[in-house]
């Protein structure tokens, strides 16, 4: 099995690259094709699908910038990440009852979608929605990188695509008519394919913070 490189980071001054690998114990279709995988990502699924990590192809690397002794003090603990998860979900669900107020054509939601679809259709956002964007990324900096749970066609899209994505990597592992020396080639290719809209949206996201 394989698929793309995963970083393991530990509480040493040592990363670790690990190649993250998915394996399934049922067959798939022979070829795929992004809308067969999109219908099945809709459907449940009786795969059992699990990951493993490859741990004779680690490379390690020391960190010369900390020592050993620091470093366990810089990570979060359990309790932290469980705050830092309820805060992240309270201010999600913060958004969408303000949201839901909103009746406007140019509330945040309203203007996310938007947004969001033009990434999905690869057609030209308006200027209206431009600068739209733009002053809500400039004034409601706090709320990025909660687009995926506060907005529901990004969560909905979010959803279905990471499914597809997974379907995409396993048919192409399993399909015997794909040669050996393209599987992680047109793994690749599928794998930027279906995350497109995602990838362009996080670079417009991008652009907006750095323009507020």
């Amino acid at each position: 099995s394989k698929t793309n490189i995963t970083m393991i980071q530990t509480h040493s001054n040592t990363m670790i690259f690990s190649p993250l690998l998915i394996d399934a114990d049922a067959s798939s279709s022979s070829t795929y094709e992004t809308t067969t995988s999109k219908k099945r990502a809709l459907s449940p699924s009786s795969r059992s699908v699990t990951v493993r990590f490859n741990e004779s192809a680690n490379v390690a690397y020391d960190n010369t910038q900390i020592c050993h002794e620091d470093c366990a003090e810089l990570w979060y603990t359990k309790e932290n990440l469980k705050q830092l998860k309820t805060t992240y979900t309270n201010n999600a669900k913060d958004i969408i009852r303000v949201e839901s107020q909103q009746k406007g054509s140019k509330s945040y939601c309203r203007v996310m979608t938007r947004v969001f679809n033009s990434c999905v259709d690869a057609t030209p956002l308006s200027e209206a929605d431009q600068r739209h964007f733009q002053k809500w990324i400039a004034v409601t900096s706090s709320r990025v990188g909660l687009e995926r749970l506060a907005v529901r066609k990004i969560r909905l899209d979010k959803s279905i695509r990471r499914q597809e994505l997974v379907y995409a990597v396993l048919d192409l592992q399993e399909d015997p008519s794909v040669p050996a020396e393209k599987v992680e080639e047109w793994i690749a290719q599928a794998s930027q394919e279906i995350s497109q809209p995602s990838r362009k949206f996080a670079m417009l996201l991008a652009q907006a913070q750095q323009k507020a």
